[in-house]
């Protein structure tokens, strides 16, 4: 399949291959020539011009995130980011092409959250392993947010990790499903989002995700960090102390994060959990990340900065286990060691298979430095908490009735209606920003350089009509000439010209017009609304013009000619004496006339401008077209001629109407050709031939209008 891979100005031809891939949107080729792209083509064809705009601005703004990664002759690209966009032959939108990323040396994100995934991939078992994975995932979508993106359908599935040498590298896939930013008030938001990764504020008030911003992707990277350092265990699961059984979602929504300093009333931290041996730091920023608060959360800058502490060894904030080598843990203690002993006393199994490479810490040395304190003993083992109580206050109040409680319950109810109003506060601010946000999407301003997305558009007044011809370019002949200011139809549900010529559909009729020749509906007056009169122009040598005798004429020989008085000609069709009459030579030809069948000479094409065009019969020695000058010309102005002279007058008006027509359209092709000397030449013929005829006094000042111009350039001759 031959396509288009354009971005910008620049179009390169391209070959789709066999087929790699199939989603539920579109199918995924590879690109013949190019082993380092493959190209999605989307299945509706609808959905690819609806994301054309879309990819369009992530071309324009794409982040910053470096040259992928080289090992072993080949390249790891972390973000299938777009790189061109595909178009057919026909400059029809198809897709985009993006980076070939090599997820055959890669699995899922989800393959590395617990040990048996990784046991079965093979993947290494130790946690700085998973801290570079955190890392880089941060890092990524730091520079996302940095360029205005966001990802809002945030979770494992989408992720993969490289196997490589010295593992963490990471990719994120379907980046053409992000909320992307293409501009002041440019904005075009995502569609879905994936359960178990959404919000608390999003899931309380049923918001869609096209609603979701940075704050949504803040608490999703949270939760795919917290589940990477806790072996899978997700911030909101736990133990329900209630007698319903919620779901995470639920939980999300009611806000029951039980993993943080502050216990959880409802919820209890699942028993396998190794949060408490998180370091203080690491647990605040997750207590910032699950509050309530959506502003405060901690940014992807904020996690990648931290988390650089614990993949640098020289830091001293990452220790390898005493009793396991293979075990790597935070300050306060080993959570595997911890972990193993939970499981080997509830009955599990506590041997850990640990495949045989081992990512070793970037100093020379394989054991910590001598300064790095000794880890403190393993905790002891979990023990159950007792049975729920109702929770009771650990300051002694004074007796109901005293001074002191008359103070502390005036003091809380304060509190809380300070509370109270600054729950008030933050949710009406929540909700105005929602409001103009919503308004911002519902409404956003029209764009003037963007494509237009009218189904019908405008023929220019550039010319006074445009050709509708039957295939995309000047080799084709012409159908039907369309007069300025029509409205045309796009054919074949085109939303705006894509090309040089551009099909359109007039009056029963389907061709194809210049695109240069279509503007948008209403910015050209009809045709058939404007003034029918000659534009007033000065003549190039500044004489003055006088208006055509319209009953006499003067013959070579300077005798006056016999002066008549024609019958009423039908409407349109002019007698035989009101022809123009031609001089033999340009002497006698005067200054520009006012109209156009003054003229006694037409001015001849310079040569080799009317080259494939007709021209003109020359004059006869009489001074008229002897060629188109009707053999019963006496005939047809006499006022008494007979019922027969009078109908082969009308043949001959028919016959003289529609051959000054057939040089009015032999004109006009040279026009558009840019031969303005052969279309004025062509334009006086006609006009002498028929002094009203239709469409050449207007080719006639079109083609000297354009001519002066072209005259009046620099270094034209």
């Amino acid at each position: 399949m031959k396509v288009l891979l354009r971005n910008g100005n620049r179009s390169v031809r391209a070959e789709l291959g066999r087929e790699l891939g199939k989603g539920a949107a579109g199918r995924i080729h590879e690109v013949v020539g190019r082993p380092d792209l493959v190209a999605k083509v989307y299945i509706d064809p609808a959905q690819a011009r609806i994301h054309y705009d879309r990819i369009d601005a992530m071309l324009r703004n794409p982040p910053g995130i470096g040259q992928p990664h080289q090992e072993g002759g080949r390249s790891y690209p972390q973000l299938a980011w777009p790189t061109d966009h595909l178009l057919s032959m026909r400059d029809e939108p198809l897709g985009f092409a993006m980076p070939m990323l090599p997820l055959k040396h890669a699995v899922d994100l989800e393959a590395i959250l617990t040990r048996r995934s990784r046991e079965r991939e093979g993947l290494p078992q130790e946690l700085i392993v998973r801290l570079f994975v955190a890392r880089n995932l941060a890092a990524v979508v730091r520079e996302l947010h940095k360029a205005g993106h966001f990802i809002i359908d945030m979770k494992p599935k989408n992720m993969s990790v490289y196997r490589l040498s010295n593992p963490g590298l990471i990719a994120l896939l379907d980046a053409d499903g992000f909320c992307i930013y293409g501009g002041p008030s440019e904005r075009y938001p995502a569609q879905m989002f994936t359960s178990e990764y959404i919000a608390p504020e999003l899931l309380a008030g049923n918001r869609k995700a096209s609603e979701a911003r940075e704050e949504q992707d803040r608490w999703a990277l949270a939760a795919i960090i917290f589940r990477l350092l806790n072996e899978n265990i997700h911030p909101y699961s736990g133990t329900f102390l209630g007698s319903e059984n919620p779901t995470i979602d639920d939980n999300v929504r009611s806000g029951r994060y039980a993993y943080g300093r502050v216990p959880n009333r409802e919820l209890r931290p699942n028993p396998l959990s190794m949060h408490e041996l998180f370091d203080d730091d690491t647990r605040e920023l997750f207590d910032r990340a699950f509050g309530g608060d959506p502003y405060s959360r901690p940014d992807a800058r904020t996690w990648r900065e931290h988390l650089d502490l614990f993949t640098d060894p020289a830091q001293g904030r990452i220790f390898r286990c005493k009793v396991d080598p293979s075990h790597w843990h935070f300050s306060k203690g080993c959570g595997l060691c911890h972990r193993e002993r939970l499981l080997a006393g509830g009955g599990g199994n506590a041997q850990v298979t640990v495949p045989p490479t081992i990512l070793q810490p970037r100093s020379p040395s394989p054991s910590p430095p001598q300064s790095v304190p000794t880890p403190p003993p393993r905790p002891a083992p979990y023990s159950p908490p007792p049975a729920r109580r109702a929770p009771q206050s650990t300051v002694a109040l004074p007796p109901r009735g005293t001074l002191g409680g008359a103070v502390r319950r005036i003091a809380t109810w304060a509190l809380g209606l300070l509370l109270t109003l600054l729950a008030l506060g933050i949710g009406l601010s929540v909700l105005l920003t929602m409001s103009a946000e919503r308004a911002r999407v519902a409404n956003p301003p029209q764009r003037a350089p963007g494509p237009m997305f009218s189904t019908q558009m405008q023929v220019t007044d550039r010319t006074a009509v445009a050709n509708l011809r039957s295939g995309p370019g000047e080799g084709y002949p012409a159908l039907i000439a369309i007069p300025a200011g029509e409205l045309v139809t796009l054919a074949d549900g085109a939303r705006a010209p894509t090309s040089d010529w551009t099909k359109v559909s007039w009056r029963g009729r389907t061709g194809y017009v210049a695109s240069s020749r279509l503007a948008a509906p209403g910015s050209v007056r009809s045709a058939r609304t404007q003034p029918n009169e000659e534009p007033k122009r000065a003549p190039p040598n500044g004489g003055e013009r006088s208006p055509p005798a319209p009953t006499s004429t003067t013959a070579k020989s300077g005798t006056p000619a016999r002066s008549t008085e024609p019958k009423p000609a039908e409407p349109g069709v002019a007698a035989a004496s009101e022809r123009p009459a031609a001089s033999s030579g340009p002497a006698s030809s005067p200054s520009p006339p006012a109209s156009p069948w003054d003229r006694a000479t037409p001015e001849r094409p310079s040569s080799g401008s009317t080259q494939g065009w007709p021209q003109p019969p020359a004059a006869g020695a009489g001074g008229a077209a002897e060629a188109t000058k009707p053999a019963d010309s006496a005939a047809a102005t006499s006022p008494s001629g007979a019922s027969g002279a009078t109908t082969a007058r009308r043949t001959d008006n028919d016959a003289l109407l529609m051959e000054c027509q057939g040089w009015v359209t032999k004109g006009r092709y040279a026009f558009e050709e840019g031969s303005y000397d052969s279309a004025l030449a062509l334009a006086d013929h006609a006009l002498r031939l028929r002094a009203n005829c239709p469409g050449a006094a207007e080719l006639r000042n079109d083609s000297w209008t354009a001519r002066q111009g072209a005259r009046q350039r620099p270094g034209a001759p």
